[in-house]
């Protein structure tokens, strides 16, 4: 009821707006857009029977903010409007609503020219004083542009990035370091990243990009963002690994050390933050045709053994039990990928007697989209991919054009719950914080 009363609310003010016509039927865009998805399925706003690609009026995008921030009960205006373009009564009260709360200031003294198709920085400026931000900075912006840095600011804004704009407001932190998200509706946030941080090599092959001069930069930035679970790859040698823990001493780590009586390093670990998360226990096979015999490869693939790490989590806020799995295939031999795949997958079946909990499969697949690989993985029944629409995530430290070949899927009950997926793609002063970008996504429990 309340999903229906938000969209019936939206439909009048676009109804009552002169400028705005009835919606068309249109090919929608290309790009799956889950926060469309997430804020309707959550009952926040009903966006879903819109044209994605069609442009947002001035009038329009405030009365969002105002509906999602007044959890769909937009005060009355207790005076008259400050502005005399602004008539329509439903329109007046979510106007002077953001003017009380200096979320607007008008186009004039006396205007707001709410017809008027509104951009991509003013769209910004609305959404940074509703989240209470009264200096707009590079920080700032940063929390509400995930997955619209390909848009310019004097771009109009579009049904789909006032989705994005929307969800942003709500997921990143708001003035206080407070996540709208939960004060409002109660969702309890699990964010989730998979990186392959090549802690690897020597610095003659990496020169600038060695990973002891990484390393400050993609702690600071995992420190930053906060996730609650990271799937690491290439954490090779015991150095590395040692300095990980250290300067990450939040998280606690599982992987295959000497666990595995392992001879030759694989580098895939589990890193769990331990204030949000318990571990509750984890295993380790190797991608082969003899998955528990140590060091064992397919013929044909790169000398390094490879393996998946599995580990099952309780996240703290919601008492939700999921079970990770990461993985880093082969990148010499196409074969040695598709039968890697096939044990993982296998492996995850062997977990659904065993509490069937939801799960999430992340990693360096060093597969395209189109390979097949991939197409099995997609293939695999009860797990969606979220990570469609990040574009490429493999660079080589900025010299090649990026590559998407690092994955996030989940079970379709968390996918449904899971906003747009995002890559880092920091760097600094030439320095990068991988030869892969991060990826990134958040899942919100009730």
């Amino acid at each position: 009821m309340f999903k229906k009363f938000l969209t019936l609310v939206l439909a009048f003010v676009m109804l009552s707006t002169a400028a705005i016509a009835a919606p068309q039927t249109v090919q929608a865009s290309e790009k799956v857009n889950r926060t469309i998805t997430v804020l309707s399925d959550f009952g926040i706003i009903d966006l879903t029977k819109e044209n994605p690609d069609a442009p947002v009026t001035r009038g329009e995008m405030i009365t969002l903010i105002a509906h999602v921030l007044n959890c769909g009960e937009i005060p009355a205006a207790t005076k008259a409007c400050v502005f005399t373009d602004v008539t329509d009564a439903s329109l007046v009260n979510a106007v002077m609503w953001a003017y009380d709360q200096k979320i607007v200031m008008g186009t004039g003294e006396t205007t707001f020219n709410p017809n008027a198709n509104i951009t991509m920085q003013h769209a910004y400026y609305m959404v940074l004083r509703a989240m209470g931000y009264t200096k707009f900075s590079s920080v700032d912006i940063y929390a509400i542009d995930k997955n619209l840095k390909e848009k310019k600011l004097d771009d109009a804004v579009t049904y789909s990035d006032a989705a994005t704009l929307l969800y942003n407001m709500l997921s990143c932190p708001s003035s206080g370091n407070v996540m709208l998200m939960e004060k409002l509706y109660g969702k309890k946030e699990l964010k989730v990243a998979t990186f392959n941080s090549k802690c690897t090599y020597s610095e003659a092959e990496d020169g600038i990009n060695f990973f002891f001069h990484r390393i400050g930069l993609f702690v600071d930035k995992i420190n930053k963002e906060n996730p609650d679970v990271i799937c690491f790859q290439e954490i090779f040698n015991a150095k590395a690994v040692d300095f990980m823990t250290k300067n990450l001493p939040g998280y606690e780590f599982v992987g295959p050390g000497t666990k595995m009586n392992n001879s030759k390093q694989t580098g895939v670990y589990i890193a769990v933050k331990k204030d949000t998360c318990d571990v509750l226990g984890w295993e380790s096979l190797y991608l082969s045709d003899e998955p528990y015999t140590p060091d064992s490869r397919f013929e044909g693939q790169s000398h390094n053994p490879r393996i998946c790490v599995q580990t099952l989590i309780r996240h703290k806020a919601s008492k939700k039990m999921i079970r990770v799995f990461n993985t880093h295939l082969d990148h010499a031999s196409k074969d040695a990928r598709v039968k890697g795949m096939d044990v993982v997958l296998k492996f995850m079946d062997s977990f659904k007697e065993k509490g069937g909990y939801p799960i999430m499969l992340m990693g360096d697949f060093n597969a395209l989209p189109t390979e097949e690989t991939i197409v099995n993985c997609k293939q695999y029944e009860g797990i969606t991919e979220v990570s469609e629409n990040i574009g490429g995530t493999y660079h080589a430290f900025g010299t090649i054009t990026d590559r998407h070949i690092d994955y996030m899927f989940m079970s379709d009950e968390l996918a449904k719950i899971a906003g747009n997926a995002e890559i880092w793609p920091d760097v600094k002063s030439g320095i990068y914080m991988s030869d892969h970008h991060p990826v990134c996504s958040q899942v919100w429990f009730e």
